[in-house]
């Protein structure tokens, strides 16, 4: 393969060969790329720099479970309780496992909550924006979509009972001892 000279996008001709470019320092790339070797490259009015991104933040959270409303409520345990949340800007990815038995099993018809990390904005619209599975630890199985609330500070958990009708995830629909919930979802802040 020969080599490809590209002059009209950069200050100076880049020769481009097999296995690189003719630059064979950082600073005769920058150079050649037209910016300086701390520059920050901006791209049809993206700017890469941090200050885009100062909201970056990763990491792990319990999430706890409630029960809201209803009667007869016992709040679920589980063996496995983990999350784990990226946040880019205003947006938060959310993962979140709960299964297996341990403690006391759900109970009641309080309409399950499940704590989320970060606060959901206040002017939130409340999309739908993921989706999950529940079993019921026993023969009952769900595929569910959060339910968030502006300014919420948990997530409840629906699903299409019929074509027509929404359920809503409660304690008693986590009585067995394979219960498990995972679902991945976003949402702003």
């Amino acid at each position: 393969m020969g080599s490809l000279t590209v002059s009209k996008l950069f200050r100076s001709p880049v020769a481009v060969a097999d296995g690189g470019t003719s630059a064979t320092t950082a600073a005769d790339a920058a150079e050649a790329l037209g910016v300086g070797v701390t520059d920050t490259p901006t791209f049809v009015g993206v700017n890469l720099g941090d200050e885009n991104l100062n909201d970056y933040d990763e990491g792990t959270f319990t999430p706890t479970v409630t029960l809201v409303g209803g009667t007869g409520n016992t709040v679920p345990e589980y063996s496995t309780n983990s999350g784990r949340y990226t946040r880019i800007g205003r947006v938060v990815f959310v993962s979140i496992r709960l299964s297996g038995a341990t403690g006391d099993a759900g109970a009641g018809t309080g309409n399950l909550k499940i704590a989320l990390p970060i606060t959901v904005s206040a002017s939130w619209p409340g999309v739908y924006t993921g989706n999950g599975y529940v079993f019921d630890g026993t023969a009952n199985e769900y595929l569910v979509l959060p339910d968030l609330s502006a300014g919420a500070d948990v997530a409840g958990l629906i699903y299409w009972s019929d074509l027509t009708t929404i359920g809503t995830i409660k304690g008693e629909n986590q009585s067995g001892g394979g219960r498990t919930i995972k679902i991945t979802f976003w949402y702003e802040v």
